[in-house]
């Protein structure tokens, strides 16, 4: 018999690849809970549950057995709730995708590799219903509070880093990718030597693919699946793969003088957070005896898929024009000769 999986979102992006790789088993018996409004016609083969969870629609899951239950979608504590009080006791795991966000960075120096034991964020109640990204991370630390009262229920939360690869809907990775491809003089803050977590969406997936199968209950894990890496490293990476050098294209700039001058991090210049951003991934590595994949081959691919989307302008951060008004400015006042043309 089919064990029946529920999947709390699943046609945007880590939950798309996921279906995808779950039709290639035969063991399971796929649905689908969301809006049905990206991607709609995605995945026709599968069952479907159409509504809202954060109304009364989440009453639809109710007095179904359900063997997993994957949330990609839970970012408020109250529907979050309501959504494990719908769920039969007998469900065999929900897995909980979390995030980086989660942590409390108030008291992260960026010196250190965060381990799943570092400090959550804190959520007040007037934060758990703030539907603005500002809060994002709190909320998602309450949902996590949330799930590990539920003593019933077998829960392995995820919490990945930056997360990239096909369907990335951010475009975070593929500022980068976009402007070494085009050869353009760019602006890497620091000199690009702050060191960041990545997570390739691909070995999310395998990840969640694993805990499926595996026998580990009510765990935490920290899933980044790179090892630290500087923002220059990334970008010499993306250069090999795209057979261009960046020689005389990076413009290193401070981020003192980048601050003062109104550049926001991760705003302005996507994968600049200020600082360090580092995941330790030891324990979910050591526990799940995972191999993930080598960061060049996950910048190949990636790189593959945007071939096929024509290279399309990236959707955040600095237009071309405001990146080169700002090199021009700093040139100035540093009588520096950028030769940008």
């Amino acid at each position: 018999m089919k064990q029946k999986i529920l999947i709390l979102g699943g046609t945007k992006f880590v939950g798309r690849l996921l279906v995808s790789k779950l039709l290639e088993d035969n063991s399971y018996e796929i649905y689908l809970f969301n809006r049905g409004e990206t991607n709609p016609n995605l995945f026709s083969n599968v069952n479907r549950i159409k509504g809202d969870r954060e109304t009364d629609d989440i009453d639809q899951i109710k007095n179904k057995k359900w063997d997993f239950v994957v949330d990609f979608s839970s970012f408020y504590p109250k529907s979050l709730l309501k959504t494990l009080l719908n769920l039969d006791k007998g469900i065999t795991k929900y897995i909980f995708i979390s995030s980086i966000s989660a942590y409390n960075f108030t008291e992260y120096d960026s010196s250190f590799e965060i381990t799943e034991n570092y400090n959550l964020a804190e959520c007040s109640k007037k934060e758990a219903v703030d539907t603005t990204l500002k809060t994002y991370g709190k909320r998602k630390a309450e949902c996590e509070n949330i799930l590990k009262k539920q003593e019933w229920l077998n829960k392995i939360i995820l919490r990945p880093s930056i997360i990239y690869g096909e369907y990335d809907w951010s475009d975070r990775f593929y500022y980068w990718l976009y402007r070494v491809k085009k050869g353009h003089k760019f602006i890497l803050p620091e000199s690009g030597q702050q060191k960041l977590s990545l997570t390739y969406a691909q070995d999310l997936v395998k990840t969640i693919s694993e805990l499926l199968k595996s026998d580990i209950n009510n765990g935490v894990y920290n899933c980044s699946t790179n090892e630290p890496k500087s923002l220059k490293e990334i970008v010499e990476c993306m250069a090999i793969e795209l057979d261009l050098d960046l020689n005389d294209l990076i413009i290193n700039i401070s981020q003192e003088w980048l601050l003062k001058n109104s550049i926001k991090p991760q705003n302005d210049i996507p994968l600049w957070f200020g600082g360090n951003l580092m995941l330790d991934n030891q324990k979910i590595k050591k526990d799940l005896n995972i191999k993930f994949t080598d960061f060049r081959e996950t910048v190949k691919k990636t790189i593959a898929f945007y071939n096929e989307l024509k290279w399309y302008k990236p959707s955040i951060g600095l237009s071309k024009n405001k990146e080169l008004e700002t090199i021009e400015k700093v040139a100035k006042e540093t009588n520096t000769d950028y030769n940008i043309g």
